[in-house]
């Protein structure tokens, strides 16, 4: 389990904030990580799950199809679950997934997320489940351009995760974590 962290400024070749296989990532502040190859703020692999996270300006360098992509986030196999979060302006794009030729059937799921472009944020090769609980709006961050992710009273991101809780990884009001 990956927790209640800000992960920023990082370069990788791969995963440029966080590089996990088989891993739960909760209520993560992660911002403005670079990899040369794929998955600027993180590369996941089968079975992640993702909840009330909050990914933004990140990006990946590689490309083509293969070498991979996914400035917010590139997946990796068939199988991992993105809930509650906040993911938008990340280049080249929010989420890239693909996965290798092993013959599973896709069983993804993103519900109850911001993600910027909404499906055409997110360039895939594969099935995955996307469904009407997700939005597409500014989250009103109180500081963006100084690295305050914090939601403002009018932010479409309050109360629309699941359960009537917030979407993002600080919580309007009750942060488990503060970004300084």
């Amino acid at each position: 389990i990956i927790t209640k962290n800000i992960v920023a400024f990082n370069f990788a070749k791969r995963g440029g904030g966080i590089l996990s296989p088989h891993t739960t990532i909760s209520y993560n502040v992660i911002h403005s990580n670079v990899a040369s190859e794929g998955g600027g703020g993180l590369d996941l692999h089968d079975g992640s799950k993702l909840i009330n996270n909050t990914i933004v300006y990140n990006s990946a360098q590689g490309q083509d199809e293969w070498h991979e992509g996914g400035g917010g986030i590139f997946c990796k196999n068939p199988h991992f679950e993105i809930i509650n979060s906040i993911i938008r302006d990340n280049y080249p794009e929010e989420i890239k997934y693909r996965r290798d030729f092993l013959g599973y059937a896709p069983t993804s799921f993103i519900t109850h997320s911001n993600i910027k472009g909404s499906q055409d944020g997110i360039v895939t090769i594969e099935h995955y489940s996307f469904d009407e609980t997700n939005i597409d709006a500014d989250p009103r961050f109180v500081d963006p351009k100084n690295h305050d992710f914090d939601l403002k009273p009018d932010s479409p991101c309050i109360g629309s995760g699941k359960g009537g809780v917030d979407i993002g990884a600080l919580l309007y009001g009750g942060n488990p974590i503060h970004v300084e």
